[in-house]
């Protein structure tokens, strides 16, 4: 997408959000994980490689509405190269939302 001349890399719907995945790349860890590697046979003779699992993660934002939005987009377009092979889906929900207090130092 091209903004007055700037190429706008990391953007949806004009918005910018480069900032706010950067701060969840940096705020984000994961706490549990279960994963399970599977051959797919696609038929004459093809085989793919792919995994199944559940992920938990722990995050930190100040945008917790644009988190939703952006578990949403995940959701509705799923992930990775091989989607149009019925491969990439995701179910991506907010199971907890907490407010967290900042101490003054």
């Amino acid at each position: 997408m091209v903004n007055s001349g700037r190429l706008l890399l990391g953007s949806a719907g004009g918005v910018d959000l480069r900032q706010f995945i950067k701060d969840l790349v940096f705020n984000t860890d994961a706490i549990y994980v279960k994963v399970r590697g599977l051959r797919l046979n696609l038929g004459n003779g093809r085989w793919a490689s792919a995994f199944s699992g559940y992920v938990e993660y722990v995050t930190y934002t100040d945008k917790p509405s644009l988190m939703k939005i952006l578990l949403n987009m995940v959701n509705a377009y799923g992930v990775g190269k091989d989607r149009a092979l019925g491969l990439g889906y995701v179910n991506a929900e907010v199971i907890k939302q907490q407010t967290i207090r900042r101490l003054n130092k």
